[in-house]
């Protein structure tokens, strides 16, 4: 009988140089994950203690990178809505409006991207795709309302030091698109979640407060969930910082359901008539 020869794979030394890179950035990413978790445990606890007039610092330093510079500038038609939306937040009571904050000023970014977001200082930032994309005024309120209930606990600044953290170490290893600082953002997402979902909340309470009923409480988000792949909507749901869609939609209409909250026809959002509305008269 021949004996049987066993070839033993040998790892040439472009592999061996593959295999050390991956081992390399497995350990460069569980480092950074270590220290960015350190680090958003202690600026969130650092966070209730900034003032106001320390966001109004933060605003001024950061705003160029969202396009609010010298060049920044609206068409007639957005400089409207803006005027209209912030007429409209200005009459809600101070019940909503949170308490640590002079005013809520609204601001209009050019972006395509249905979005809007709270920002240091009191500013909300509206994109022109939400714009384009919600046909009620109550629709643009609960999103109003939901940015609000970022500033109650200041959520905001909670998810500004987390993308600080999560990009200063994506950008030294990788580049600050990389998979790094997904990874990174993924840690806190139960944290997130749970953030957007209180938001979604007093975005509730302040449809009850602007209209006494909640009509167009989930425009918001047919509109993102028309714009969504289906099916990656549960994948979304477990890695995102964010809760899916359906999962937001589902917990709206539970707590409208179980508070007994009215539902009546929402209003189309027409700054002339939130601007002048002596006109229909």
């Amino acid at each position: 009988m021949r004996p049987i020869s066993i070839k033993i794979f040998k790892r040439s030394k472009e592999t061996n140089w593959v295999l050390n890179i991956f081992i390399g950035l497995i350990i460069i990413s569980l480092f950074a994950a270590l220290l960015h978790t350190l680090i958003v445990r202690a600026l969130d606890k650092f966070v209730p203690n900034i003032s106001y007039e320390q966001e109004v610092k933060i605003w001024e330093f950061i705003k160029p990178s969202f396009g609010f510079d010298e060049n920044y500038k609206l068409n007639e038609r957005y400089d409207k809505d803006r005027k209209a939306i912030q007429a409209l937040v200005d009459e809600l009571p101070t019940s909503i409006t949170a308490q640590n904050y002079p005013q809520i000023e609204i601001l209009i970014m050019h972006d395509d991207y249905i979005n809007a977001f709270a920002a240091p200082s009191g500013k909300i930032i509206i994109t022109t795709g939400l714009l384009e994309s919600l046909k009620s005024e109550n629709a643009i309120m609960f999103v109003i309302g939901h940015e609000i209930g970022h500033f109650v606990k200041k959520d905001h600044l909670h998810e500004f030091a987390r993308v600080i953290s999560a990009s200063f170490f994506s950008a030294m290893t990788v580049n600050s698109e990389s998979i790094i600082m997904e990874i990174l953002l993924m840690i806190d997402s139960e944290d997130s979640r749970l953030r957007e979902y209180e938001a979604d909340e007093w975005g509730i309470k302040t449809l009850m407060a602007k209209y006494g009923h909640i009509g167009g409480a989930t425009e918001f988000f047919e509109v993102l969930l028309s714009s969504e792949d289906e099916s990656t909507s549960d994948l979304l749901d477990t890695v995102s910082s964010h809760p899916s869609t359906i999962s937001r939609i589902d917990r709206v209409l539970n707590k409208i359901k179980l508070d007994q909250l009215p539902l009546e026809d929402t209003k189309i959002f027409l700054p002339i008539l939130v601007l002048q509305p002596t006109i229909m008269d």
